[in-house]
């Protein structure tokens, strides 16, 4: 069995303040939505490009109000 090698979401963002940012910039249904998945993303572009997909998914939208 082959283990996770892959660096969790929450240590990279920890040691890298651009993609921290950004990551605080997206709506909190993005958020929670990359983080069920469980997609590894180690760079501001991959963020980038996994948001920009989500936030084109069904549940994406935040309640106005």
């Amino acid at each position: 069995m082959q283990e996770n090698h892959y660096p969790d979401l929450n240590e990279v963002l920890e040691n890298d303040s651009a993609l921290r940012e950004a990551w605080g910039k997206l709506p909190g249904a993005v958020q929670m939505m990359i983080m069920e998945s469980g997609v590894s993303i180690s760079s501001l572009g991959e963020l980038e490009m996994i948001s920009e997909h989500f936030k084109h998914s069904p549940g994406a939208a935040e309640p106005h109000g």
